[in-house]
């Protein structure tokens, strides 16, 4: 008589859930692994761009505050509101900075301000010879500046302190929560020329 053999070669419906078991465990800790480490790059990518920004506007700010020249009222258009000023928070507002430079591409004297709208820095000129206005932003849309305050020293005709303000800035990129960056930054910026009395 033929005895009929047994086959071992299939799994257990327990090897069965035990193998689907181990391996949902590596999946689902190989995705937590992915999905955080997409977060931490968008959140390194956010931080660059914060950094980005804020250094082009910095250096942007410094170069052209550096070149500040004193209002001596000898131009059609005013702009400091004090004779031998070289630079002033106007109204008294010290998120705003206002100055007077040299603009070589206009080839005359510009009146300049930077100063904050809607959460970014603008930047305001305006031709002291012929009054043509420009205004433009220096930050995207994807900033926030929360606050910039102007602290000035040596910025009137009276005084023997070389022109110097420091500004001071709290900015964070707009995004989801947990992707967000942000900067508090100081910086102090000093006139180039000789703050002689005129």
């Amino acid at each position: 008589m033929l005895k009929l053999a047994k086959s071992k070669k299939g799994f257990t419906l327990i090897e069965m859930m035990v193998a689907v078991a181990i391996f949902s465990l590596v999946m689902g800790t190989a995705a937590t692994l992915l999905v955080s480490g997409l977060k931490a790059q968008r959140r390194s990518l956010s931080y660059q761009q914060l950094a980005d920004q804020v250094s082009f506007a910095a250096e942007y700010m410094s170069r052209s505050t550096r070149m500040a020249k004193k209002e001596l009222f000898d131009h059609t258009y005013t702009c400091l509101s004090s004779a031998g000023a070289n630079f002033e928070n106007p109204g008294g507002d010290d998120s705003r900075l206002r100055f007077i430079r040299f603009d070589h591409e206009a080839g005359a004297d510009v009146c300049q301000e930077f100063y904050l709208d809607s959460g970014q820095l603008m930047e305001y000129k305006r031709n002291l010879t012929t009054g043509e206005e420009e205004t433009m932003a220096l930050t995207s849309e994807q900033l926030q500046v929360n606050s910039m305050i102007f602290m000035l020293s040596g910025q009137t005709q009276n005084d023997n302190i070389q022109p110097l303000f420091t500004v001071f800035w709290d900015i964070e990129s707009i995004g989801k929560e947990e992707e967000k960056a942000s900067l508090d930054i100081q910086t102090s910026i000093s006139q180039r020329n000789l703050d002689i009395r005129r």
